[in-house]
């Protein structure tokens, strides 16, 4: 639903979530995320598919709290922003396993071989993310391929290379399958895993459309989790 223009002057160079000027205004002292949500119920309201409104409101959500205003002022399409940086499988970086698997996990023929953290990463509430790797199982089963099906074109069993702190006594690992994303340190994810730490912030916007952040409180609009606690709520005005 587009915003009223003046509405929009009013509120150019605020920060996402910044309540606007005049507290008589309706709705003003509402958070810019109540007020979006109504906003949206109210075009769904409309005469047309919901799915795809759904589906479309979906996808530029993310792209907003993955990209933020960068989305929006950069050329480029919603799906693609979605993955971050490096999503190309010229990049060299190895795609997240449930692009390739469909599940946040090691998939058959590997095992957890070693990880990395993330400072502060907004998909883990501003805490650290981690990144383990799922190395190939020896003899290696699989040959090196780009992932495909979503923006996250990555490789996929090409990287030679192990970290090392997890299944240490594993002494053979082929190559990189895919990488499981996790809030959940990796020595708790896993017993396998060491506490030996490893830091790679170019790696902070990497993400895959499978990935998703779990809500526990109203998150602001650049927030990751804002997109499924958006949906949740027009899911529950729309069934009541």
């Amino acid at each position: 639903m587009a915003i009223p223009r003046t509405r929009a002057r009013r509120g150019a160079g605020r920060a996402p979530g910044e309540e606007q000027d005049g507290a008589g205004a309706a709705g003003a002292s509402r958070p810019l995320t109540e007020r979006l949500v109504d906003l949206t119920s109210s075009a769904l309201d409309r005469p047309t598919d919901r799915r795809s409104v759904l589906q479309k409101a979906a996808l530029v959500g993310s792209a907003v709290a993955t990209g933020g205003v960068g989305y929006i002022l950069r050329p480029g399409t919603a799906y693609a922003s979605v993955c971050g940086d490096g999503a190309s499988c010229s990049s060299g970086w190895t795609a997240f396993c449930c692009t390739v698997h469909g599940s946040n996990t090691c998939p058959p023929n590997s095992f957890p071989a070693g990880w990395w953290k993330i400072d502060a990463s907004p998909f883990c509430d501003g805490q650290a993310r981690y990144i383990v790797d799922c190395n190939a199982t020896c003899p290696t089963r699989c040959s090196c391929r780009c992932a495909s099906g979503t923006c996250d074109e990555r490789r996929v069993c090409c990287n030679q290379f192990r970290y090392g702190q997890c299944n240490t006594q594993i002494a053979c690992a082929g190559p990189v399958v895919c990488r499981v994303a996790l809030c959940t340190p990796p020595w708790v994810w896993s017993s396998a895993c060491t506490t030996t730490s490893r830091t790679d912030n170019r790696t902070a916007t990497h993400n895959a459309p499978c990935l998703s952040s779990s809500a526990s409180r109203t998150p602001e609009l650049g927030d990751p989790r804002f997109l499924s606690w958006l949906l949740e709520r027009l899911l529950g005005q729309r069934g009541s």
